[in-house]
């Protein structure tokens, strides 16, 4: 195998002279690359940005954020992108996440200001894919993330279609 002749950290892929390079072992595991796609290049249907920043209470000991502190602000995210698409915030509690997959890129640190994206992805006939990011101001993601929720308005009954306008306003392009 030829040695390399452009290497990156994950976010990004490694090649050699003859092929690229998909996984990497350490310690005889193999690891996979991360997709250099983001995530939110996933994004097909309405999405919102929004922008906050990381509170001393969002912290660790370690000093940067808590790791629940992008889930907090995915949750935000969520509700802006339901009023500018004008989705009744009455069904919320009829909407549970079932499906939530999220990687940590980058440490951000109290005081800090993000960008935290969020979209639609797929549209089910019960059950919606969003995608979000969460990025630093220099634009580099430091958390992203897929989750999946099902709209479910009756508790004892299980998943339920989606209301055709509530199709349309999720499927339709659209950044606020």
């Amino acid at each position: 195998m030829a040695s390399p002749t452009a290497l990156s950290w994950p976010g990004s892929t490694w090649t050699n002279d003859s092929a690229e390079i998909t996984s990497v072992s350490l310690l005889g595991i193999l690891t996979p690359m991360a997709n250099p796609e983001t995530i939110a290049a996933q994004i097909t249907g309405a999405r919102i940005t929004i922008r906050r920043r990381l509170a001393w209470r969002q912290t660790d000991a370690a000093g940067h954020n808590h790791f629940s502190s992008a889930l907090e602000w995915m949750e935000e995210a969520e509700h802006e992108l339901y009023r500018a698409i004008g989705i009744d915030m009455a069904m919320v509690p009829g909407i549970p996440r079932v499906h939530l997959e999220v990687d940590y890129r980058d440490r951000m640190f109290f005081g800090q200001e993000v960008d935290i994206e969020i979209g639609v992805v797929a549209v089910g006939r019960s059950s919606l894919t969003l995608a979000f990011e969460v990025r630093a101001m220099d634009g580099h993601p430091t958390v992203e993330g897929k989750y999946v929720i099902v709209h479910s308005p009756e508790l004892q009954a299980g998943s339920a279609p989606w209301p055709q306008d509530v199709v349309a306003a999720f499927a339709k392009p659209q950044q606020f």
